[in-house]
Order: C-alpha cells, then structure tokens, then sequence
C-alpha cells in the first residue's frame, strides 16, 4: 500500500510541476537502426549546447524537455552505429520523431535487444550471459511445439536423452538433486505455470536465454536452472497494417518398429520349444490361481503333450508362426505416417500513440496411431496506448488456447509371431492377461466373452483431453520525469482441463473387469458387482494464477560520461490448483447415463479368489503456490563503455515458516564490463570490437514436494486393506524447521570480439557453478519410522564454458554464413550422505548421487571375459576373476565398479552453414555430442526363461570353447540365474562411448519480393521445405547402434510450407 500511495504522490507531483513550466516543450520519437528497422534501446539523445539529454527506453522511444528557443540540434548516438546530428525548426513537428542511426563497420555486431522479463536491455549495457534467438532462427525449425525449436541452435542448452523424462532440457548442467529441474518459463514478463503446448511459435517474437547469476538473479528462488524469456510479437508506432499468413504441413514416418534389435523369431521358438521339452514352463502352466498368459507356441506345444494335436498339425503351426513378425502386423495395422498441420494469420501495426497486433492459429496433427490425433486453437491480442504526450503507457493483452486431444486406438502387446488378422481377413484372438485355454473355456457359458480380438477394437475407445488456457495482462507505465518512470503490471492466468476415458461394453477391459469381479451364487448362477456396460473414467481440474508487479525505472544521463539504469519493486504470485477424478460404472455413451456400484465391500476376483473392492477411480488433489518478493536491478556506465551492473533479489514463500531468517531468501549478483575497442590506445583495426565482461551472485531453487512443517498425504483404503473404504495418511516428510532454499553460486567470464568485414564473430564464456545447501537425503535410524530424511544435505559443482563462432566469409550475389557453437559442461556431486546401493549406480533410470561423480554416471562391474569351458562370464570377487554369481552381486561395493565417466553429453554443439544465392537458400545443420557412455542393449537369458524375445545378440552367442575368442556374450544357461545375467548386463563389455555425429536438419527456401517483382500481389512470399532427424555421419562405438536411440530410430520428417506478408 506504500508503494501505490508514493507511486500517486509522484503522479500528482509531476502533474504539479508540468503545469508550472508552460514554457517547457518536449520533444519526442523513435530511435532506428536503418539497415532492418529495429528499435535502438539506450540510445543517447543530447541537445548541442545544452546539458539537457536523455536515453531511449526498451522501445527505443525517447521523450527529452528543453525550452521553447528554436532552432534546435539534437546529436543522436549509439554505439556501433554513426552518431547523427538532426535539426529541429520551430516549423518542424516535435513530436513522433523517427531517427535512422547507420551501422559502423564492426563485423558481425547488430543491435540484440535482451528481455529479461522485467526490462530490455541492449546487449552492449548486458554484463550478464545472454543468448537471443530471433524470429528468423526460432521459425528455422518446422514444429507445433516451442521448446522443440531451440534444439541445437544455441550454446549451453541441450535436450537430454539420458535420465527421467521430466528432466528434458538442461542450461549449463544441473545443480540440483531433488528440486525442480527445468528451466523457468517466463512469457511476457511473468512465469508461466501451464503447459508449454499451449504457446503458438508463431506468436513469439523473441526467445532470450538467461545462463548466469547476473543474467538470471532477478527471478531470484526460480531461476537455478536458467530462465527461458519468451516474448510475444507486438505492433510498432506508425507502421500500415501488416498481414502475415503462414501455412505447412509436416510429414512423419511412421515408426520403424523392425528396427528393434530382436532375435530370430525361429531361433525364438527353437529355444521357447527346448525350454518347453525342459518343463521349465510347467510351473506358470499349472498355476491355477494365476491362470498366466502363455505364448502361442506353448499353448501349441501343451496341446499336443495332452495328446489333442498331432505331430503334423504341431509343426505346421509351428512354422507359420515362423513366418510371421508381429513387428510387421503392427506397424501394418496400426501405424501410419503421422501429418501435422499449421495454421496462422497476424496483423500488426500501429499509429504515434496506439500499436496493435492480433493472431489467430490452428493446427491439426494426426498421430501416428492410426485414429489418434490432437488439435490446438490459439488467438492472441496486444493493444498498447500512449497518452499524454507519451507519458502514460497502457497496454492490455489477451492470450487464449484450446486443445483437444484423442486416442481412440490402443497398441496392443503382442508375442513376436501373433498375427492380427487371420487369412480370411477376420480379427484373430491374441493373448493378453490370461491363457487361451482360460479365456475360452468361457464360451457358450453366461460368462462375458473373455477373448481378445485388438482388430475389432480399432477406434472404438474414447480417450479424450480438452484443455483451456487463457492469460490476461494488464500494464500501466507513467513517465514521471524524462528519467523516472513507474509501472504496475498484473497477469490473470487461469487453466481449465477435463478429460474422459471411455472403455465402451464390446472393448476387452470392459468385459475383462466385469468377468474378473463375476461372482458364482451357490446354485451356480452368476451375479455382477460391476453391471454389463461400459466404463469411463473422467478427471477434471482448474488452476488460477494471479501475479503481479509494481516497479519504478530509471534511465537517468548523469553526466555526459555517466549513465544511470536500474529498476526497484516488488512482485507477487498466487497460484492455486484442484482437480478431482471419478469413474463411472455400467457407463452408456449414447444416453450418458451409468450404473450405481458397490465400492466398499470386498468380493472374490477370477481367477485366484482372492479379495478385492471395485476400483473407485475416486481422486481429489490440489497445490497452493505463493511467492512474494523484493527486486533491485541496476547498471552504471561509463562512457557507453565501461559498465558495471548490480542486481538483488529477497524470496519469501509459504512452504517456509518455522524460522523467521529462513523463510526468505536474499539472492545477488554483480558485474562488470569494458568495451576495450571504444579505448583511444586501442587501434587494432582488425578487431573493431573487443569486450571483457564477468559476473559473481547466487540464483536460488526450490524442491515444492517439501516444506518446513510436517506434510503427509491422504488417501482411502482399497481392496488390499482388511478395512477398505477407510481413511489414512502417509507422512512424507517430518518437520524440519531448518528448511532452507537452495542456492547456486555462480561465476562467469567471457569476451565478444569481431573481426573486420564480418570475417569472424567470437563469443567465449567460461563459469563455475556451485549447488549449495541442495535437497539430499541423510540416513537416520529406522526406529523413526524412516530410513532416510531429506534436507538440506548436498552439494555439486559444476564446471564449463560456451564458445560461439560466426562468419560471413562470403557475401554478394552469392552469400555464405556460418554459425557454430561448442558447450562443454563437466558436473560433480561434492556432497552426499546417504548410503549408495551398487544396483542403484548400475540402473539407467532416475539419479543416484555419488561423490566425486557425476549425477548422471556410468557404472560397470570389471569383467574378465566368459569361461573357456562353459561360456560363462567371469566376474571379480575380492579382486580376483570368479563364477561365483551370488558372491559377486551381494559383496560388491561401489568401490569395486568401474566409473566410465558421464551418461550425458559433457560436450555439445552444432556447425549450422547458410548458403543463398539471390533468393534461393539452403541450410543444413550439422549437430554433435561428445565425451559420455552409454550401455548398449544384449541378450537377457531372464527374459528367454520368461518367454520373452531378447536382444540379437542371442546370435553371437557363445556355443563352444574356442567362441571366447571371438565373442562377448556368454553362453545360454542350463537355468534361469538372474544373478549370472546381473553379472553380464551391467559388465564392462557392454559400455560403449556415445559420441557421435549427426545430420540434424536442413532447411531450404525462395523468397519471392515486390520489389524485384512488381506483379506480385503481395509484398512478399517464402516458399520452404525442412526435412528433419536425417540419419548419423559418425559415431565412436564400433557396433551397430545409434548411442542415443538404441531401440527405434527418430523418424524422419519432411515439411512444407508458405509465408505470406501483406
């Protein structure tokens, strides 16, 4: 309440003195580079003779006050661009001004304005590590998804292939164990909590990239993994209309399912037969209770051990199924190429005081599944007024997306040689949850048909999501003096999602829950818990978000030497979610009606009697998340040269209580930087632009699954409880009043040079990352109720550096650019106490830290090659070469594996060359990743003895002494021994350096423009096709496996398209 009643007394104190000084004029317009038109932020305005000057804003507008003695002569200047003198007469409008400031020769050097989502900075005033990627690079990739776009484009980001799917993207490695992983997204100056889906690329002007603490600081407790700005497009002060239409269509292949390394599927039947003639499936066979599902070629053989099928007939089908690959019969029935399809119309534009832009779009995708798709609608409205005199700014802005999703296919689950369709072309029954004797000892009985026919079900099923995001921005900005200016900005966010899951009557799960749940009467008829019907499950949810800033700006001339920017405010963010899910019984879709069911009383279950309740499908959750904060950003510079720039931050949250001096996180960070090309002893023609920048401070994060107080979760009890329908808590965290928030420390230094004639443009960073007081787990005993308790008991550290290189070694008629870049990143978990089990530093899936290693390593166990006699693989028990699998996998410690070095990319990059001629281009990119591990895939004997297909390498088995020689996979054994298999799968043989390079894209257009073609109906139009995932050009391991998609290749795509401007 302070702040708006000191923003009014401001206000009212200005209106004062602009009232007092009639004689006072105000000169106002716009500064512009003229080469592309772009807006010049931080330009300097000074009038000759006088002191009076002032800086253009984010904008590039300006607003200076001087007297009303003419004529005038006002030097406009900006670095890397001739300062212009322009003559202002008392005849000549001052007002709306638009000065053209021509580029100098310095390389590659262009005017970079950077959004840090609280102000636009231009890149020379920028201390900071920022990355800017323009419409032209953003709109490079063809895709429906935004993040998608900045893969391989820009230094320090990386998609990552290894580690839990919700860890995909990566700014300089991460520094955090437990707590969010992912960038923070940040869309029109707020964080942006829906789902990235719903933001239209070609509604985005911009995408800057924030990498260390000064850059990033400023969003304090949530920006530890580096913060993504996005900024939406905008219309300019007196522009005419623009009309901007684009259209393509991007097709992709359907999967290759045959690329999956399998075995021979008759070597397959050849060892399920010996492994049959062995019994080794007479326990799942006589297993009553379970009623297994057993493969085609086992139920074939047991018919014929029974003595109901004769040899003859026994082989016959046993060499159809040879023939047949289910893989085929999938992707025969099933997949097709999917087809996405992208739709968009804006218009921009704008007068002296009024500027607009408004976009509608639509895409349609077709999955590859056949009958699956998902829509997207988006339409888009930014309308900004400038009012008295340009000293009020207000702007409103609506955002609003509509996507529907539906899977009306599912994929079954097949056994390598199921067919799909008999010769007659009917469905054939597959296999699923129990044997084919069970399910068809039901038929002609009152039973519910208990087979399964996947053809019939094709499009049958009604899985659908709808989801709503709407966003409303609301800014005023009032320039109190020509270098105090004010603003207050408030964003409404609201998400609505509802989704339906409809398994109708004829599908297999209907009839499946209904038979499972059937209950035989003592005079043997049947009653039904779960009436005849379909099912649907239903989830629906809301989000609310409500944020909001109040800020004042100073853009203040204090001398002609000093410069003077900062901003001051506070901010606020209340978000707020609850969704609740049910599920609905005897469901008919026709007349949405359904059936009462009785949820709490248990009931014997087919086939193994035991007890159980009905699934409820009954869920309630909600999250409220609130943060309110205190911000502080500055930079002081120097004749245009030397700047130093600070910035503070203090975070205060609701999931922090206990301790008054940790309920809030103060944040900082500081730098400096020096233009030593704009020195008067720096005459290196050759290099006319050279700077040094560096940077110290802390961002924070937060792990929101914990909280100072105690947390537990509540549920009902189900079947498995002897008191179903009951409810009960599990505690996930205990109190721990010393809570604190993580913290990441951060130092960066790095040069920008350019050579003349745009012969080389060169960036180069180097950092240091500290993850400090990081969420960990610490053992405690057992007596507590937990095993573990997870505080602040952590720390990494991360080591790296970013190299950028650009070129136009040729230009004319015949033009040729280069952009390459090149990330190295090396992690190391420096502190972590809780105890490491082998089996967790040797799995592929989630994180298990480990000091001195990286958090995502590759782990071996020491081989000693296979048994001479018996094929078996050697391991190491006490340090010396042993058979004796029990003994190695229990006594093994960590100590004992071999670390191999990073399963993630330590270095990354990509080479990108654009060549044009006329208007004609091409642009293929050339992307790599070096220096990690992966495992590569084997046989699994576990599976075989399970009646599952293993890994081609079944074939490079050993087989007789003599094989060790040439081979690495050991022999088949005489019985399943998991801890045999343990010892092979996650040996030393098995890992391979993943480094390689690839193809990624090529990009390729004509450009078709008024000015060469008067008869052109348009002021111009591209016509561009993008094909993506083209194949590999290298890699180090010498087998043949792609290291970062071992079991099906990335498809293919090819898109085209059309872009329209009016």
């Amino acid at each position: 309440m302070k702040k708006i009643v000191l923003s009014f007394w401001l206000f009212l104190l200005s209106t004062g003195m602009y009232a007092q000084e009639a004689a006072t004029v105000h000169i106002s317009g716009t500064i512009y580079a003229s080469n592309d038109q772009t807006p010049l932020p931080g330009a300097l305005i000074k009038e000759e003779g006088s002191d009076r000057a002032t800086v253009s804003d984010g904008d590039g507008k300006f607003v200076l006050r001087t007297d009303n003695k003419f004529p005038k002569v006002l030097i406009v200047s900006f670095i890397g661009f001739s300062s212009q003198k322009v003559e202002l007469s008392v005849n000549r409008s001052l007002t709306g001004l638009e000065i053209y400031l021509d580029a100098q020769d310095m390389g590659l050097q262009t005017v970079e304005v950077l959004s840090t989502g609280f102000q636009e900075i231009p890149k020379e005033r920028a201390t900071g590590s920022f990355v800017q990627l323009d419409q032209e690079l953003i709109n490079r990739r063809v895709s429906t998804n935004l993040l998608e776009r900045l893969e391989d484009v820009t230094s320090g980001l990386v998609f990552n292939r290894a580690g839990p799917a919700s860890d995909r993207i990566t700014i300089r490695g991460r520094s955090t164990i437990f707590a969010e992983t992912q960038p923070l997204i940040i869309i029109d100056n707020f964080p942006y909590d829906g789902p990235l889906e719903n933001i239209n690329p070609n509604d985005v002007e911009s995408i800057t990239i924030l990498r260390d603490a000064a850059a990033a600081s400023i969003w304090g407790a949530r920006s530890g993994n580096g913060v993504i700005v996005i900024k939406t497009k905008r219309g300019r002060a007196n522009q005419p209309m623009q009309i901007t239409f684009n259209a393509n269509t991007n097709f992709i292949e359907a999967p290759n399912l045959l690329a999956r390394p399998w075995m021979d599927i008759s070597d397959f039947i050849d060892v399920e037969n010996e492994l049959f003639n062995r019994g080794v499936f007479n326990a799942a066979i006589n297993n009553l209770n379970a009623r297994q599902p057993m493969s085609p070629v086992i139920e074939t053989l047991l018919e014929h051990r029974s003595g109901k099928l004769a040899d003859l007939e026994r082989d016959r089908r046993l060499d159809l199924f040879r023939q047949i690959d289910s893989r085929q019969e999938l992707m025969d029935n099933y997949y097709r190429s999917a087809v996405n399809n992208q739709l968009s119309l804006g218009f921009s534009g704008g007068k002296e005081n009024y500027r607009y832009s408004f976009s509608v779009g639509h895409d349609h995708n077709l999955a590859a599944e056949i009958g699956n798709s998902n829509s997207r609608t988006t339409i888009s409205s930014n309308n900004n007024w400038s009012l008295l005199n340009r000293k009020l700014d207000f702007g409103i802005s609506f955002n609003y997306t509509e996507s529907n999703s539906l899977v009306d296919t599912q994929i079954p689950t097949l056994f390598p040689y199921e067919k799909l369709r008999n010769d007659d072309g009917s469905a054939n029954q597959i296999v699923r949850e129990h044997s084919l004797r069970y399910v068809n000892s039901f038929l002609d009985t009152d039973w519910l048909d208990w087979r399964f026919f996947p053809m019939e079900e094709i499009g049958i099923f009604e899985n659908s999501v709808k989801q709503q995001d709407a966003r409303v921005n609301f800014s005023v900005a009032y320039k109190v003096t020509d270098w105090l200016s004010t603003e207050v900005l408030f964003q409404h966010w609201n998400n609505q999602f509802s989704s339906r899951n409809y398994r109708p009557s004829e599908s297999f799960e209907a009839r499946h829950l209904i038979n499972r749940f059937t209950q035989i009467n003592t005079d043997g008829s049947l009653s039904r818990p779960i009436p005849i019907g379909g099912f649907m499950d239903s989830r629906n949810g809301t989000s609310n978000g409500s944020y909001g800033r109040v800020q004042a700006k100073i853009d203040r001339l204090l001398s002609e030497k000093f410069q003077l920017n900062g901003i001051i405010g506070t901010e606020f963010k209340d978000v707020n979610s609850i969704a609740s899910a049910n599920r609905y019984y005897g469901y008919n879709n026709s007349f949405a009606v359904s059936l009462p069911v009785n949820l709490f009383n248990q009931f014997r279950i087919n086939p193994n009697n035991a007890l159980a309740t009905i699934p409820s499908g009954i869920d309630h959750e909600g999250r409220v998340d609130r943060f309110i904060s205190y911000f502080g950003n500055f930079s002081l510079a120097y004749k245009n040269k030397l700047v130093l720039t600070g910035s503070a931050r203090k975070d205060a949250s609701n999931l922090f209580g206990v301790e008054t001096n940790l309920r809030a996180v103060p944040l900082w960070s500081t730098g400096l930087s020096w233009i030593l090309s704009e020195e008067s002893f720096f005459n290196v023609s050759a290099i006319p632009y050279l700077r040094f920048r560096g940077t110290y401070g802390f961002n924070g994060n937060v792990d929101r699954t914990l909280s100072a107080f105690t947390t537990a979760s509540y549920f009902v009890t189900d079947g498995n409880f002897i008191n179903p329908g009951q409810r009960y808590a599990i505690i996930r965290n205990p109190p721990n009043r010393n809570l604190r928030w993580e913290k990441i420390q951060t130092i960066n230094v790095g040069f920008d040079a350019s050579l003349k004639n745009n012969l080389l443009d060169i960036s180069l960073e180097l950092y240091s990352k500290n993850g400090l007081d990081l969420i960990g787990d610490f053992p405690i005993a057992p007596t507590t109720g937990f095993t573990t308790f997870r505080g602040n008991f952590a720390d990494t550290q991360t080591r790296g550096w970013d190299l950028t290189l650009n070129s136009k070694p040729m230009q004319g008629k015949f033009n040729w650019e280069i952009n390459f870049f090149l990330s190295r990143v090396k992690e190391e978990v420096t502190n972590y106490e809780a105890p490491t089990q082998i089996v967790n530093l040797l799995s592929s899936f989630g994180i298990t830290p480990f000091p001195g290693k990286p958090l995502f390593s590759v782990f071996s166990m020491k081989s000693g090659g296979l048994d001479p006699n018996t094929g078996d693989p050697i391991g190491f028990l006490n340090g010396e070469p042993s058979t004796n699998f029990i003994g190695i996998r229990l006594q093994t410690q960590p100590d004992d594996l071999i670390f191999h070095g990073s399963a993630r990319p330590q270095a990354f990059g990509a080479l990108r060359n654009t060549f044009s001629f006329g208007d004609f281009y091409i642009s293929p990119n050339v992307a790599f990743r070096l220096d990690y591990y992966f495992r590569r895939l084997s046989v699994d004997y576990t599976d075989l003895y399970a009646g599952r297909i293993t890994h081609r390498d079944y074939n490079d088995r050993w087989r007789q002494p003599g094989d060790e020689l040439i081979t690495t996979v050991p022999s088949m054994p005489l019985t399943n021994n998991t801890f045999r298999q343990f010892i092979y799968t996650f040996s030393e043989t098995l890992v391979e350096r993943g480094d390689h390079i690839r193809l990624q894209d090529i990009r390729a257009g004509y450009h078709l423009k008024k000015s060469k073609l008067p008869w052109l109906p348009v002021r111009s139009a591209e016509f561009y096709t993008y094909v993506n995932n083209l194949g590999l050009l290298w890699k180090k391991t010498k087998f043949d496996v792609d290291p970062d998609f071992q079991n099906i290749p990335p498809p293919r795509s090819i898109a085209i398209g059309l872009r329209i401007d009016l």
